[in-house]
């Protein structure tokens, strides 16, 4: 009964430090983002909206290139497969926009800091930084930053 125990014992106490050990990077990987959630739903909205605006267009762009059949009917099975590589350019006016322009409540730009970042079709650069505070009317609050 004793080696039994021994043996479930080390099972769990096993199991629970690979189950810490898998768990403790994807926690490190929250900074970002809950700093980012910390400035509330309308904020985070807002610039999640922005970052994507020109997603849509290009995307629908890219699905509404070359749909052209004929009307003959298909002989094999009834159906043809195809094909058809296109591609879709997002203009350059879509490829950033300016955080300043976007009356955020707890964001604001860092002091410094060229407001105008990239948006999803825009370059891997990195944008400015931001600084989120719990009172948009205290600089003292100040409670992140991403």
């Amino acid at each position: 009964m004793t080696n039994r125990y021994k043996t479930i014992t080390k099972i769990i106490l096993s199991t629970l430090v690979l189950g810490f050990m898998a768990l403790s990077p994807a926690k490190a990987q929250f900074g970002d983002i809950g700093a980012f959630l910390e400035a509330g739903a309308n904020d985070a909205s807002i610039l999640t909206r922005e970052y994507i605006k020109p997603f849509p267009t290009g995307f629908g762009t890219g699905l509404n290139a070359g749909f052209t059949e004929s009307a003959a009917p298909k002989k094999l099975f009834g159906f043809s497969v195809q094909l058809r590589p296109s591609v879709a350019v997002v203009p350059s006016s879509d490829q950033s926009f300016d955080i300043s322009t976007l009356n955020l409540e707890k964001i604001r730009v860092a002091s410094g800091e060229d407001p105008v970042t990239q948006t999803i079709s825009g370059s891997k650069d990195g944008g400015p930084l931001l600084e989120i505070f719990a009172d948009p009317n205290d600089p003292n609050t100040k409670i992140g930053e991403f």
